[in-house]
């Protein structure tokens, strides 16, 4: 969120100045394209990120829209598709599949780094009751 901060608050602006909304549907940016308004889970953060969530459980693999005119980069991977077709990417439990528009100054970071941190902290989490039992002692010595 933070990296995004700036971005955020122009398409905000743009948002209050022209009443084009900050999340977009496909159709709106590529409204002569059949996949663009049959695709209605994936949409445009502003104008340069397209997200696609997963709302099926237990589903591993997306059809995702890329609206034409554009190269599209898959954020988790770096692969860059064209735009004006579907595409299936496959999604592991913790990805969303995100893409960035080809030539704009949109830097997510390294989300696989990310997560693989973030995982190896999770795997450090303490161990809850114990530092229950420790609180507890520690305010009855109070």
């Amino acid at each position: 969120h933070q990296r995004l901060v700036d971005y955020s608050y122009a398409h905000g602006k743009e948002a209050t100045e022209t009443g084009l909304p900050i999340a977009r549907s496909l159709f709106l940016v590529d409204p002569k394209a059949p996949q663009a308004w049959a695709n209605w889970w994936t949409f445009l953060y502003g104008r340069d990120i397209l997200v696609s969530p997963i709302w099926e459980k237990n589903k591993r693999e997306q059809e995702v829209y890329l609206p034409a005119g554009e190269q599209w980069r898959d954020a988790w991977t770096g692969k860059t598709y064209p735009g004006g077709q579907t595409i299936k990417v496959k999604a592991e439990l913790h990805q969303i599949p995100i893409f960035v528009r080809g030539g704009s100054d949109v830097e997510l970071g390294d989300l696989n780094k990310e997560w693989s941190d973030a995982w190896a902290i999770a795997q450090k989490r303490p161990d809850l009751k114990a530092l229950d039992a420790e609180v507890k002692k520690w305010l009855e010595q109070r």
